[in-house]
This record gives C-alpha cells, structure tokens and sequence, in this order.
C-alpha cells in the first residue's frame, strides 16, 4: 500500500510541475512553430456529401518530400496516376504537388461519376435513383 501511495505522490508531484511550467514567463517558453503538412484540392463543395470521394490529398511524407494522392494511387510528374499509395517513388516539392493536384482534381472519377456528374446533381433539385447523392 505505501508502494501505491508512493507512486500517487510522485504522479502528483509530476503533475504540479507540469502545471507550473505552464505558468512560465511567456518570453521564456521557446517559439511555437506551426507547419503545414497537408492539403485538401477538390472540384466538389466541401458541403457535397460526395467531395471526400473525389478530393485529392497533397501530403508532406517527409520534409520537402510531397505527394498527391486519393488513397490508392498517387501522381506522377507527368501527371499520371500510378497505384503507388505511400508515393515511394513519385515524391515532389510543395508547389508542384499542389500544381499536379489542381489540374487532375477536376478529371476525378469515381464510380464511373465524374465531377461534372456530381455538381450536375447537386444543383439540380432531383436525382436519378444510383446517381450522385447531394
């Protein structure tokens, strides 16, 4: 039981030195560094139930190093999808990840529906039965 109580004090002691750390003087905390480390391009409303099916991700797998990808293939610099998912092999900088991505984002296919068959019926008050959903 002394073990325990032990181990209870100890935890709590750590717990007031996190707490009083947090009180520091802010110009002695060390800078926050906030990154970017993934994009989101898509041609579909983001309020469309479908734009997670047709969103490309453009991610930074290692500094410097980007892919664009949906999750099964990624893209190459020509622009081509490879079924390459952890883009080992088709890693780019930033602005051309991004770049690559704008342009395929609105040739997305999914299913056979195309991202001008899903802003089609999202403005459109009926859809066909099957059909992209809004």
């Amino acid at each position: 039981m002394t073990e325990l109580r032990s181990c209870c004090q100890r935890a709590l002691l750590d717990h007031h030195s996190v707490c009083d750390a947090r009180r520091q003087d802010p110009e002695d905390m060390p800078a926050v560094e906030v990154r970017v480390s993934a994009y989101q391009v898509c041609c579909v409303p983001r309020d469309n139930i479908n734009s997670r099916y047709f969103t490309i991700h453009v991610k930074e797998v290692r500094p410097g190093a980007w892919i664009a990808t949906d999750g099964f293939g990624c893209l190459t610099s020509t622009g081509e999808w490879v079924d390459d998912p952890s883009g080992l092999h088709h890693r780019h900088d930033e602005q051309t990840a991004l770049r690559l991505a704008r342009t395929a984002a609105p040739h997305v296919v999914v299913n056979g529906y195309t991202v001008a068959d899903v802003l089609a019926a999202h403005s459109s008050p009926e859809t066909t039965e099957g059909g992209p959903q809004t």
